[in-house]
């Protein structure tokens, strides 16, 4: 799994909304079709791609399963933003303290950006 896997998986505006649903709570496949007014074979193809990122786990149980949230994938993405961050930092300054108090700047506005797209206003609010 690489972070191009998981920022192709959350592409999809339907697939970040499948995804922003299940971090709240598990789901099985017929709450999210309700909730996203899909067909079930299409979450099902939706959450198969998730799976593949690593951005989501299933736990069966007899007949019928749910789906959860997993922060596998986004660790990775987490990681490249931070070493995208780290050598761009690196290059544009030479001092230590500098370049640290930059990368904590860009880490916060990256991860102020992260969670307002994966917030429940942008990614639900068309259903």
């Amino acid at each position: 799994m690489t972070y191009a896997t998981v920022l192709t998986a959350l592409a999809d505006p339907t697939r970040r909304g499948l995804f922003e649903r299940m971090r709240h709570r598990a789901c099985t496949v017929g709450e999210l079709a309700t909730i996203a007014k899909i067909r079930q074979p299409t979450v099902s193809q939706h959450l198969r791609v998730l799976r593949g990122a690593g951005l989501v786990t299933d736990r069966r149980g007899g007949t019928c399963g749910d789906s959860r949230a997993s922060s596998a994938g986004l660790a990775e993405l987490r990681e490249c933003a931070a070493a995208l961050g780290d050598v761009g930092v690196a290059a544009c300054m030479g001092d230590r303290a500098g370049a640290w108090a930059v990368s904590a700047l860009a880490g916060g506005v990256l991860g102020a950006v992260w969670n307002y797209a994966l917030s429940s206003r942008f990614t639900w609010g068309r259903y």
